[in-house]
């Protein structure tokens, strides 16, 4: 059957120390209930994957070396179930994992680089738990799931990929992100969108050369407890109007763009988060974007720490917003909003600048103010402690 090493039928195979390489179709098939244990194998340069388990196959990789394949390195299929635990999966054709058509795998301390599309794929109704794992300088997103996948990721280290680092998407998939150190890659370190849903906690997401977060198009995000920083865009972005995303108790700084960025009727909800040192806005609400912008801590953003232009009307209410010599919250054209309950920190007639439009026939901005507190002195930030008045 063109396969190298074909385990079937209920058959089991304790396969080690082999290489196999150079076949036809699959370097080794698991399938139709068969069983394999795969120790420290060198498998390359093999037509099909490297490895498939599929129609109820269950395979177990430990300590192989899955290279240069025509296919993916490791296929699971169909019904099929895969344990990965310290393998290294590199330059395959396609993606270095793939997990789909109801399949289920769990991958450990493995290591996924170097492939010419995604690090790892899950797709229809296939499912992935994926445990510190290095993913790192594939072509495309170093983690893909669509298609109703089902992906939990924890204290995984996915950096320095062509594309994306995270991405989420379509008809109801689900992301659990958890203790992920997401970091330059070329793309948004993790997006949601296409009816896909996503929890991240506790993650790092630093210096990708798109936003840190990205949430669009359907997307559902909950955003709690994470860092995002130093990227080259803004820190979270959350875009249309059927996106719904919660960012909250995150630390957003030292991002090139804003550190939250709301736009096309988007309505987020923004609590609680300490945005810091961006180079530009500490918010940016525009292009009828509103959200909910809710005690949250902004300074030392080097524009206007939270800016409303363009149609936005947000709620900004409970916040500590220390604005210096530059613009507390800065009310463009057409820009609209409520203010109510805000701690302003700062020079006297920076805290609120309101712009009436250019349009003569358009109307003032209608911005709401209420029970706002100003004054004229500053916090005083020590780097990485507790803020205190002085």
């Amino acid at each position: 059957r063109n396969h190298s090493v074909l385990v079937e039928h209920g058959g089991y195979a304790c396969i080690r120390d082999n290489i196999i390489s150079d076949g036809q179709l699959c370097g080794v098939s698991v399938c139709e209930r068969g069983r394999a244990l795969l120790i420290s194998n060198h498998l390359q340069a093999n037509k099909g994957p490297g490895v498939c388990s599929v129609d109820q196959g269950d395979a177990t990789l430990v300590k192989n070396v899955i290279k240069g394949g025509y296919e993916a390195g490791v296929l699971v299929s169909k019904n099929g179930t895969a344990l990965l635990r310290g393998n290294e999966v590199l330059e395959n054709a396609r993606p270095g994992v793939v997990v789909c058509r109801a399949g289920s795998a769990m991958l450990n301390s493995n290591k996924v680089h170097s492939g010419r599309e995604e690090g790892v794929w899950v797709c229809e109704l296939g499912s992935a738990k994926l445990f510190d794992n290095e993913v790192f300088n594939n072509a495309h997103a170093g983690v893909w799931a669509s298609s109703k996948a089902q992906v939990a990721l924890e204290g995984n280290w996915i950096h320095h990929g062509l594309g994306e680092g995270v991405v989420v998407e379509e008809e109801c998939s689900n992301g659990m992100l958890r203790t992920n150190t997401i970091h330059n890659n070329r793309g948004p370190g993790v997006v949601v969108s296409s009816r896909g849903n996503a929890e991240l906690r506790g993650n790092d997401v630093h210096a990708n050369w798109g936003p840190g977060v990205a949430v669009c198009l359907e997307g559902r995000a909950l955003v709690v407890d994470n860092r995002i920083h130093d990227g080259l865009e803004a820190g979270v972005l959350v875009s249309s109007s059927d996106a719904a995303a919660t960012i909250e108790g995150n630390e957003i700084f030292a991002n090139e763009r804003p550190g939250v960025v709301i736009l096309s009727h988007a309505n987020p909800t923004v609590r609680g988060n300490m945005i810091r040192d961006g180079h530009e806005n500490g918010v940016w609400v525009y292009e009828q974007g509103r959200g909910q912008l809710l005690s949250n801590e902004l300074f030392n953003n080097a524009e206007a720490e939270i800016s409303i232009s363009s149609g936005a009307d947000p709620l900004v209410k409970n916040n500590l917003i220390q604005h210096g010599d530059h613009l507390g919250v800065d009310i463009g054209e057409a820009g609209a909003g409520s203010l109510q309950g805000n701690q302003f920190f700062g020079e006297g007639k920076l805290h609120i600048l309101s712009k009436p439009s250019s349009n003569e026939s358009a109307s003032l901005t209608m911005t709401k103010t209420r029970n706002n507190f100003f004054y004229m002195h500053r916090i005083r930030v020590p780097s990485g402690g507790r803020r205190h008045t002085k």
